[in-house]
């Protein structure tokens, strides 16, 4: 009696799998790939999360801004500064600015300018520090790594 109830397991987990890998196959094949490398058209969005950082968002904002991409956006994610950030950002165009009235930390503030970046349907997402501790003149280099790939999570480029 064991042995059937051994078998009809193993039958319902092989069942389970090819469901799962039919469903995944459906979902990875359905979906249509942007041709990432060297495209001046892709949509990117560069989102940065600062707190506090209105020294360094003055410095290195503007060679962000800088970037030669036709369809380009940078969303700034005030998280609760208490300094002159808010001032800083505004004088600037082409920056998107989010504020929050309260500091809910990195994590929560990425999230926000992921749902912003979504809404605006940009194919790439690259997050970067205020303190430039990613240097922008790196984002066309990344963009020309990329090939087919959903999500890219890194430190550096070599």
């Amino acid at each position: 009696m064991d042995i059937i109830v051994e078998y009809i397991f193993y039958l319902a987990v092989l069942i389970q799998g090819f469901y799962y890998a039919i469903l995944f196959m459906k979902i990875h094949f359905s979906r249509q790939r942007t041709k990432i490398v060297n495209n001046p058209h892709l949509p990117v969005s560069v989102i940065i999360c600062a707190h506090n950082e209105a020294e360094n968002l003055q410095k290195y904002l503007p060679a962000i801004l800088q970037q030669n991409y036709s369809i380009f956006e940078v969303i700034v994610v005030n998280d609760g500064s208490t300094d002159s950030s808010e001032k800083v950002i505004a004088n600037l165009e082409r920056v998107q600015v989010i504020s929050s009235d309260q500091n809910y930390g990195k994590g929560h503030a990425l999230r926000i300018g992921f749902d912003e970046s979504i809404k605006q349907r940009f194919d790439v997402i690259i997050t970067l520090d205020a303190d430039k501790q990613h240097k922008p003149e790196y984002i066309p280099a990344l963009l020309s790594s990329l090939r087919d790939f959903d999500i890219i999570i890194g430190n550096r480029l070599n």
